[in-house]
């Protein structure tokens, strides 16, 4: 069986499957808005088949790092979930241990998160822990050098790996002296800068109720949530004021190339991609599918891994900050084989500004998109999660019940073919590679 076969044999697997799952019953959930007496609100998903609950906690318009403390939120979150009120490190975590409960924090660009999951027997133990980590983490000293040394490690695997490499180049090139060009875990010359005073200065500026978002899900009530509510976020500040960043420039195309000696050559591509607000948004979105987000039948895996064996994989993502919007690529592969990715990466994009989809990519695009979305929210961590991200982006319980399926099912071939047109622009590509041998397409 050729290769064409065997790829169209995948495709009606990969329908089959997909449309048979999503008619299989999903996880029904109703979103409630809980608001406390405070005026405090949270979405609430009510199950109550398993003693547990999870919530997820988002802080949105964090200010950017200072230019000599890049990585201040990303450590500031390493360390905050470490230590809290009267309890060090040792008995910080001996605590969450025998409640039983998961707790995590992270940063990105524009917004922090906070995950925890508990047992319901000590759902109030679970909350008051939260409470003081939000209002009282200590940052103590030694979990402060800790963590500094963590980092430093992280930074120095980060100089092994071309794949990393090659994206920060991507964002420090593409984005300029726009903080989305910064490195996000800052360097290990900025690390060593921060201060417990910085920590504490940057958790007591950002962790502002006004811009707080809250999701529940699991067993627990409305009435139960709506005091809780009170008790664990009534002493986090309400301040007005909103950090507003500049809009960057999103114009940088060509190569770049950085030697390392490496095994592989490691290359990221993209460029501007659509604002979430615009009507075009899904469109794109959906093309991205076919492009390279839906694995073996995206058009680059099949190009460039199926039928030119020049990679393990290959993908893309349709990615959306606050300020900025991109499509953006990547993937590893020979040195020697470097010039023919990226022309054959170049000319799929044509073909796709060009020609568009067809009806059949289309149609197992779409299906895929709708069918796969029920796994979002197969546990409560996940859908907490998963409902968190989307409040964080704009989106209201409308979206996830309907609304999304709705904007997809009506996507036409020639909505499709309209938006390929405006989106893919060849020469609007900007890639960075780093490896062993210079390619000759780099001048």
């Amino acid at each position: 069986m050729n290769k064409n076969k065997l790829y169209r044999c995948y495709q009606l697997f990969l329908a089959w499957f997909i449309v048979g799952f999503s008619c299989l019953p999903a996880r029904a959930f109703d979103i409630q808005t809980v608001i406390s007496k405070n005026g405090i609100e949270a979405w609430l998903v009510e199950d109550h088949q398993v003693p547990i609950f999870s919530m997820a906690i988002g802080f949105k318009n964090i200010s950017p790092d200072p230019a000599d403390k890049l990585g201040l939120k990303s450590f500031s979150m390493s360390v905050i979930a470490d230590a809290a009120g009267d309890k060090n490190y040792l008995a910080f975590q001996q605590k969450l241990e025998e409640l039983g409960i998961e707790l995590s924090a992270r940063s990105g660009h524009d917004n922090i998160t906070i995950s925890v999951r508990g047992l319901s027997k000590f759902r109030s133990q679970t909350f008051d822990l939260i409470r003081d980590v939000l209002v009282a983490a200590r940052f103590d000293d030694a979990d402060v050098e800790r963590t500094r040394e963590q980092y430093y490690s992280y930074f120095r695997r980060l100089q092994e790996s071309p794949a990393a490499i090659a994206s920060q180049n991507w964002d420090k090139m593409f984005f300029a002296n726009h903080p989305y060009g910064r490195p996000l875990y800052g360097t290990a010359e900025t690390i060593a800068r921060i201060t417990q005073a910085d920590l504490k200065d940057f958790a007591k500026k950002n962790l502002n109720r006004r811009h707080m978002l809250v999701v529940v899900v699991g067993d627990i009530t409305p009435s139960e949530l709506a005091d809780l509510l009170d008790k664990t976020f009534n002493q986090l500040p309400v301040a007005d004021g909103v950090s507003l960043w500049d809009t960057p420039v999103l114009n940088k195309t060509g190569l770049f190339y950085q030697p390392m000696r490496s095994s592989q050559t490691a290359i990221v591509f993209g460029h501007a991609g659509i604002s979430r607000k615009d009507p075009d948004y899904m469109v794109g979105y959906v093309l991205n599918e076919i492009m390279g987000a839906g694995g073996f039948s995206s058009r680059l895996m099949q190009k460039i891994r199926v039928e030119n064996g020049l990679t393990y994989g290959i993908s893309t993502t349709f990615y959306s900050l606050n300020y900025a919007h991109l499509l953006l690529g990547s993937l590893t592969t020979a040195a020697e084989n470097t010039d023919r990715v990226i022309e054959l990466i170049r000319t799929e994009w044509h073909k796709m500004g060009e020609e568009g989809p067809s009806q059949a990519e289309l149609d197992l695009a779409k299906t895929h998109l709708i069918g796969s979305f029920p796994l979002r929210f197969d546990n409560t961590r996940s859908t907490a999660s998963a409902l968190l991200g989307l409040r964080l982006i704009g989106y209201d319980k409308d979206y996830v019940t309907h609304q999304r399926q709705q904007l997809i099912e009506k996507i036409t071939l020639n909505d499709a073919k309209r938006v390929a047109k405006r989106l893919f622009q060849k020469e609007n590509l900007f890639f960075t590679i780093v490896g062993p041998t210079k390619p000759q397409s780099v001048k």
